[in-house]
């Protein structure tokens, strides 16, 4: 087999370009890359949604998701705003459940206690609409003394349920002394008047630089999110909303799968019309980032680059630009969500093609950094043997320049004193002196 001759590159003797150039060249190919891979994300999800079998894995991730949602909020732990449309997209968030949470407690402090009320001469308004808080109303409470009881989600040792309720409570808040308990009569809890007066204050009353007031907040909030998020556990737990959930992750994974391949083809598309086509065409045989910015790339020993030496730095490239698919799939639309479905999984911990998309974002700064260091060299030009050259400085020619300079300079000294030979050295012969003649 006869080795192809490497010849030497008409660029050899370019000084090697400096960061800053080589970042703007990156960065043109980026944005171009964006643009492209963004049109190409778009046809994915018309193509997908086209296609029966896709559209049907979709339906029963959503029938799934929502079947899900409804169990959610059968629990009371999750509520959903402006559902008309039953698609459950709109979930009420956690400080406006516990703001809730928190009034229908009040109200019932004020029921319980009005005399402590009107010594600081509160007089509390229902604003958002609630309940007074009961163990069917309280949505912690409702949990365990309705919800749990009736699909057995909790096994509740052998307690009554409201007893079991307020166990919770003792064990979830940062401190107890705040609250008013009844073991045996299994009253329903309630905040002392003092703690519900200054809360009331604090959270609805306009005070919002009452320290006390948010000191009692706080502890109030501490406790709700500790059960609430107990709660949570063992309802995704349970044996009812785990056989729906299950079903929805089945789906939901085979809708993700499809997508990261459908994708990945998309990207290898984009970066082959944004980064190959114009190696293959353009007079220049570089990308449309490099050729602006008036750069090229040799291999390190000078020569001229081979097929297989482009090859190998674009395929070392189509790695460094992947995280622009986190970029153009977002804005996208579609199930874009499914790009971080995890694809490997290493001791429960999840990988997703978005991961690998961020991991690979890491060496593409490093790039940047050390293309800016003494040795201007990337990993991307020690990985294929090459080096960057800047179009608008040759070495060679300012060696030349300054040396035709001088030259010019002593042919003027030669003309200036009547010298007709190259010699490069003058004696006194070389002087045109009458007095001695």
């Amino acid at each position: 087999m006869i080795k192809k001759r490497r010849e030497l590159s008409k660029y050899s003797t370019f000084i090697t370009s400096n960061g800053t150039r080589r970042f703007y060249a990156a960065l043109i190919n980026a944005l171009l890359l964006i643009v492209v891979m963004f049109g190409s994300s778009v046809l994915c999800n018309v193509i997908l949604s086209n296609i029966d079998s896709y559209s049907a894995e979709m339906e029963m991730t959503n029938q799934n998701r929502i079947a899900c949602y409804k169990i959610s909020e059968e629990s009371k732990l999750y509520t959903f705003k402006e559902n008309g449309d039953g698609q459950y997209d709109n979930l009420v968030a956690m400080d406006k459940l516990f703001e809730e949470y928190a009034l229908s407690h009040i109200l019932l402090s004020y029921e319980k206690y009005p005399e402590t009320f009107e010594i600081y001469k509160i007089q509390v308004e229902n604003s958002l609409n609630v309940e007074v808080a009961s163990y069917t109303s309280d949505q912690l409470a409702y949990f365990y003394t309705e919800y749990a009881t009736k699909y057995d989600v909790v096994d509740f040792d052998g307690d009554d349920p409201r007893l079991y309720y307020i166990k919770r409570i003792k064990d979830t808040s940062p401190k107890t002394d705040y609250w008013v308990f009844d073991e045996r009569g299994l009253e329903m809890p309630v905040l002392k008047g003092e703690f519900a007066v200054d809360l009331y204050r604090y959270l609805f009353g306009g005070e919002e630089d009452y320290q006390t007031g948010l000191t009692n907040y706080n502890y109030l909030a501490t406790g709700f999110n500790q059960l609430w998020q107990q709660q949570a556990g063992e309802l995704r737990n349970s044996e009812r909303y785990r056989a729906v959930y299950d079903k929805y992750l089945e789906h939901y994974a085979n809708c993700s799968y499809v997508l990261d391949i459908a994708h990945i083809i998309g990207y290898i598309v984009s970066f082959a019309i944004v980064m190959l086509l114009p190696v293959l065409i353009t007079k220049r045989r570089e990308t449309i980032g490099n050729i602006l910015m008036k750069i090229t790339t040799i291999r390190s020993d000078g020569c001229e680059m081979l097929t297989s030496d482009k090859l190998l730095k674009l395929s070392i490239e189509l790695f460094l630009f992947l995280p622009i698919v986190a970029v153009s799939t977002f804005f996208s639309g579609g199930l874009y969500s499914g790009l971080y479905y995890p694809i490997i999984v290493i001791d429960e911990i999840g990988i997703s093609f978005i991961n690998i998309c961020l991991f690979f974002l890491i060496f593409a700064f490093i790039n940047i950094v050390m293309s800016g260091i003494k040795e201007k060299r990337t990993i991307t030009d020690l990985l294929s043997r090459t080096r960057v050259c800047d179009l608008r400085f040759d070495s060679h020619v300012k060696e030349s320049d300054s040396k035709s300079e001088g030259e010019g300079e002593l042919e003027k000294l030669r003309h200036q004193y009547n010298s007709t030979d190259g010699s490069l050295y003058f004696d006194s012969t070389c002087f045109n002196n009458t007095e001695r003649k």
